[in-house]
């Protein structure tokens, strides 16, 4: 009999070419083994709804673990943070959060809520986490740069490259010449050296 690591090894697989339908197919052949699914099983299938943001489809993920006694992990509750986050739901990721532990988060959980505070334009909230306790990294700040060009928010732009710049962090090339247009667009001469790597 194939094992479920095995079933696991092609549900995620699945999950990460988009074949969601083939990743569910996997997984309801693993539902009648002997093994079952584990929370390896349902994490990979909750990513998925991470990916096309289907909160009703990790509700039922959700339920169907409730049922088998699978409690959720923290790799579940990230990827959870990160599907409400992506659907406008900053309070629930929140709660999240909390219960995960703040200082307990994988690094990338503070971009996703700069992020996410970005697109509702709540600068503050912006800073708050991507420069507080675990500071973010270059690569984290790009999206977050490119929303803020996009949505012409020159004057938080400019405050949110000078934090960068306290911390060494750089840009594309392409990033950061699309910053200085937006600069020149705004009637602003660009007031920083702007790292660039």
């Amino acid at each position: 009999p194939i094992r479920r690591s095995s079933y696991n090894i092609a549900i995620a697989e699945m999950v990460n070419s988009g074949e969601v339908a083939l990743a569910q197919v996997f997984l309801n052949l693993l539902k009648e083994t002997n093994e079952g699914p584990d929370i390896k099983s349902y994490n990979s299938m909750i990513s998925a709804c991470v990916r096309y943001t289907s909160v009703v489809g990790a509700r039922n993920i959700l339920a169907e673990m409730k049922s088998r006694n699978i409690e959720p992990n923290q790799d579940t509750k990230e990827y959870l943070i990160a599907l409400n986050l992506k659907d406008g739901n900053i309070d629930i990721a929140l709660e999240l959060y909390d219960e995960i532990g703040r200082n307990n988060a994988s690094d990338f959980i503070p971009w996703l809520f700069a992020r996410a505070y970005g697109k509702i334009h709540d600068f503050e909230k912006v800073n708050e986490y991507a420069w507080g306790e675990n500071s973010i990294q270059s690569n984290f700040c790009e999206p977050i740069v490119n929303d803020m060009i996009e949505r012409g928010f020159v004057k938080e732009l400019e405050s949110f490259l000078n934090e960068m710049e306290k911390r060494k962090l750089t840009l594309s090339w392409t990033t950061a010449q699309k910053a200085v247009a937006a600069y020149k667009d705004g009637r602003n001469e660009y007031p920083l050296t702007l790292g660039i790597k």
